[in-house]
């Protein structure tokens, strides 16, 4: 299917109050248990194949070089195509697992990258989840737009039911489909970053 296709038939479920509902701004509690368990599945369900975040403020050891660099000086997120920023958007591939540089399942992911006693650790660096449908060609499976509290996650085509199941048990809400809705969000389908 093509990426235009794939976009014309994407479902956007969204949380815009994870991180006020989380109260102290920290990792665990809300963000722990509701999106670290949708960022596992996502990749329990091989729908997600690689991880791109903001260079953490606090680099830790060898993160960067266990990565590729998808945009030199990014902004905070993929959507955000303002540049200026002092950090990179790095990626790492994650799916197998055993092609994974950076850990096996989320948790162990998440608690490599980040700093010690992180505010709000990787969530605070725009992770975001995509798989590649074509070579060379990326489309975003989750987002977080980690200074804003927001929270996206893409369903595609008819067959990814147990995605979108998991979604709704969680009881996101849909927030909008098709092509326009993408790119209101991610702007150049098919990159992972903006230049």
């Amino acid at each position: 299917m093509s990426i235009q296709k794939l976009i014309d038939s994407v479902r956007i479920y969204s949380d815009w109050d994870a991180f006020k509902e989380d109260g102290k701004r920290i990792p665990g509690g809300y963000l722990a248990s509701r999106h670290d368990a949708l960022y596992q599945s996502a990749i329990d369900l091989k729908l997600a194949t690689h991880l791109a975040f903001l260079e953490p403020r606090q680099r830790k050891a060898r993160v960067r070089e266990l990565c590729e660099v998808a945009t030199r000086k990014a902004g905070w997120w993929p959507a955000n195509t303002a540049g200026g920023r002092r950090r990179d958007y790095l990626v790492s591939k994650i799916v197998p697992p055993a092609e994974s540089n950076l850990g096996k399942t989320w948790l162990e992911i998440r608690l490599r990258v980040e700093p010690p006693a992180p505010r709000l650790g990787l969530w605070d660096e725009d992770p975001s989840l995509f798989w590649s449908p074509q070579p060379g060609a990326y489309l975003c499976r989750a987002a977080c737009i980690g200074h804003e509290g927001y929270f996206h996650y893409f369903v595609y085509g008819n067959g990814e039911a147990r995605w979108e199941n998991a979604l709704q048990q969680r009881r996101l809400e849909q927030s909008g489909s098709g092509a326009k809705a993408y790119r209101d969000l991610l702007p150049e389908p098919g990159a992972i970053a903006g230049e």
